[in-house]
């Protein structure tokens, strides 16, 4: 579906059908799990998956209205986000745009990449102790990826180790959006 020219940029691009499907995506999404600690990504939204399930609950109906502004009203959707990783401050600029008529082409596209500052690294004890909840869950926010303390709920940090995905912890982490990103990125909310 994806012509040769898109399929070989390093922009992360993938095709979503009028049902919120992936139908196809570019060598740039892969590389992008990749190098980002989301090998898995491919295995867990393949190809026929819904898009909206890798979506945070709090944030579905923004997201499914974004891709309804392209699906239906053939607009074009423009939003910045935070993306962290590990050892970097990103913005990314996230594109939605109509495609071959019955479909929505996803772009994100890396618009800036510093150091992040007040980043902790931390031990998997200090973790488990600061940050795993009663419910062995950590809360971390999908957009920048701070994580929330369990000793004060409005107290949201960087913790390398789960920036970088710790194996430990992968499968307790949930994502949420923190209440900075959630008045930011989505005020209507």
């Amino acid at each position: 579906m994806l012509p040769d020219d898109l399929r070989r940029l390093t922009n992360t691009i993938y095709v979503v059908d009028r049902d919120y499907n992936i139908v196809d995506y570019n060598e740039g999404y892969a590389t992008f799990a990749r190098e980002n600690d989301g090998a898995d990504l491919l295995d867990r939204w393949p190809i026929g998956s819904n898009i909206l399930s890798s979506v945070p609950e709090v944030i579905r109906d923004s997201i499914r209205q974004m891709y309804d502004s392209v699906l239906v009203e053939q607009q074009i959707v423009e939003h910045v986000y935070d993306c962290h990783s590990p050892e970097a401050f990103r913005l990314f600029r996230m594109r939605i745009l109509p495609f071959m008529d019955d479909f929505a082409m996803h772009e994100h596209c890396l618009i800036v990449s510093t150091s992040l500052n007040g980043a902790r690294e931390l031990t998997e004890d200090e973790i488990a102790a600061g940050y795993v909840d009663a419910h062995g869950i950590i809360h971390q926010c999908a957009h920048c990826r701070r994580t929330q303390s369990n000793a004060d709920g409005d107290h949201w940090v960087w913790v390398i180790p789960l920036v970088r995905r710790n194996a430990a912890y992968a499968s307790h982490i949930s994502h949420t959006i923190c209440p900075v990103c959630l008045h930011h990125y989505f005020p209507g909310d």
